[in-house]
C-alpha cells in the first residue's frame, strides 16, 4: 500500500478518460466500462461537488482568521491554505467538513502560539498570555491583556 492524495488522482483520471478509446491488443475491442458515458458524468459531478465544498470551506476559514484578527499579527506565518490542504488530503469525504475545519483552526493557532513563543512576544506578554491561560484553567476570566498580540491570540 502507498499514500496517494486521493481526489487529485481522481481528478487525473476524469482528465484522462477518453469515450473513444480503443485497446488495441490481440484484438481491437471496446470495454463498456471504460467507456461508460454515466460513469464519467457521476465523476465529474462528484468532484465539482467536493471542490465547492472545500471552496467554501476555506472561504469560512479565511473569514474566520480575519474575524479572529489573526492576519494582524505580522510575527505570525500564514499558513491557512497549508494547513487546509494538508487535512483535506487525508480527509476528502464531504462529510468530514467539520473535521476538516477543526483541525484547520487548530493548525493555525498552533502555528501562531509557536510564533508567538519564538519569534513575535516580549518576555513581559509571554509571561501574561501564560498567566492568562492557567487562569482560564482554574475557571478565572481574566481580561489584563498586556497587549493588542496577547488580546488576539487569547481571544481566539
Amino acid at each position: 500500500p502507498h499514500a496517494s492524495l486521493e481526489r487529485l488522482e481522481s481528478r487525473s483520471s476524469i482528465e484522462q478518460y477518453n469515450l473513444d478509446s480503443i485497446q488495441v491488443l490481440k484484438t481491437s475491442y471496446r470495454c463498456s466500462t471504460i467507456e461508460n458515458r454515466d460513469l464519467l458524468v457521476l465523476s465529474v459531478e462528484d468532484f465539482n461537488m467536493c471542490q465547492s465544498i472545500h471552496q467554501k470551506e476555506l472561504k469560512h476559514l479565511e473569514r474566520w482568521v480575519k474575524d479572529r484578527r489573526l492576519d494582524h499579527l505580522k510575527f505570525a506565518r500564514q499558513k491557512l491554505t497549508y494547513a487546509y490542504f494538508s487535512i483535506t488530503s487525508v480527509l476528502f469525504s464531504p462529510e468530514l467538513s467539520q473535521a476538516r475545519i477543526s483541525w484547520t483552526k487548530n493548525a493555525i493557532l498552533t502555528t501562531v502560539m509557536d510564533d508567538f513563543f519564538v519569534v513575535g512576544g516580549t518576555e513581559e506578554e509571554l509571561v501574561n498570555i501564560t498567566e492568562l491561560i492557567e487562569g482560564w484553567e482554574d475557571g478565572h476570566l481574566a481580561t489584563n491583556y498586556c497587549s493588542e498580540q496577547v488580546e488576539i491570540i487569547f481571544s481566539v
